[in-house]
């Protein structure tokens, strides 16, 4: 096991990607308006985790591959390939089951439509720049990491290279961004950006580029910023615990291990078991026992077909994406 792996970001993955599935088959479609589901909807919370693994482990890795500008394009070939094919998949899959349901029987509402345009937008991640909807909620989150891909393969030199104080102001301006709003921001990477900064600091502070002052001078900055975003505590507090547990801790757990192992795939095809489950949900009226068995099989159910779908696909272009390779040394 190479030195530079952090042990701990698997099972915050996992953890992540658990609250994520506890908001949609936890929420108000199965336990109504109820002090159970304000709980559970605080699992949305594991996107801005994501987020932070996101902004630190992608600068973390290229800084171990020596990454230089010239490599851009190999590395963006890379995340496509490691990202895209299990997401393109769970399109066909979600296209395929949104017609199923359309043209079962008792269906009431407006047909399925395919549009090729839409499909093209999600593919491209461009559907924030026009009027097409997702086809699952769940991959706007995609969108927004895609572009990030693309701002730190452009500005890793610099914030690699520059003294605390440049990259600071660098980080800074991103960060800022967050506080202008226009029509559909919320796809866009500047409403994200201080919590993807505070992964970058946190990078940082691995690295050896900033001390323990620097480090928690920069998280109260950012976290900062993020409040007066987004005008919840909850938010800042959550992405700043993130960044301390990836600067301090070296937890492992073979279980939580597991679920961040096979997080994204979870993260990408766990609509599909909400939707399949709806179904069950609307023809019983069922007890709040009787729920939290149903919400268990659910949770089963989906960890299964992520399993095998982690395994039958994004397994396959893990080791695909790992092939491809840079002048410095492999992309970690």
């Amino acid at each position: 096991m190479q030195n530079n792996y952090i042990k701990v970001l698997n099972p915050l993955r996992g953890l992540a990607a658990l609250g994520v599935c506890l908001v949609h088959f936890g929420g108000l479609g199965l336990f109504g308006n109820s002090l159970i589901s304000t709980i559970f909807s605080k699992g949305q919370l594991g996107v801005y985790v994501f987020f932070v693994i996101s902004g630190f482990i992608i600068p973390y890795s290229l800084y171990h591959s020596r990454y230089r500008i010239t490599n851009f394009f190999k590395y963006i070939l890379r995340r496509s390939i490691r990202i895209d094919p299990p997401y393109f998949v769970a399109i066909i899959l979600t296209i395929l089951l949104s017609y199923l349901v359309t043209i079962r029987p008792g269906y009431v509402g407006e047909g399925f439509r395919f549009n090729i345009l839409q499909l093209l937008a999600h593919i491209t991640y461009t559907v924030p720049l026009t009027s097409f909807g997702w086809y699952s909620h769940v991959f706007w989150t995609l969108c927004i990491e895609f572009q990030f891909y693309i701002f730190i393969g452009l500005m890793m030199p610099v914030i690699s290279k520059s003294s605390f104080v440049i990259t600071l102001f660098i980080l800074s301006l991103l960060s800022c961004s967050s506080l202008a709003h226009f029509d559909r921001c919320y796809y866009c990477i500047s409403t994200y950006s201080p919590v993807f900064c505070i992964g970058i600091i946190t990078y940082c502070f691995k690295i050896g580029k900033l001390s323990t002052t620097q480090l928690f001078l920069s998280l109260f900055i950012f976290s900062g910023i993020e409040y007066l975003q987004s005008n919840e505590l909850t938010i800042p507090v959550i992405a700043v615990a993130t960044a301390l547990i990836i600067a301090y801790s070296g937890y492992s757990n073979s279980v939580l291990d597991f679920m961040g192992k096979i997080s994204y795939s979870l993260y990408i095809t766990h609509g599909l078991i909400v939707t399949i489950f709806g179904f069950i949900v609307k023809r019983y009226v069922m007890s709040i026992g009787t729920k939290f068995l149903f919400l268990s099989i659910e949770l089963s159910v989906a960890y299964a077909f992520a399993y095998l779908f982690y395994y039958l696909i994004e397994d396959r272009f893990i080791v695909i994406s790992k092939e491809i390779t840079i002048k410095n040394g492999k992309l970690q």
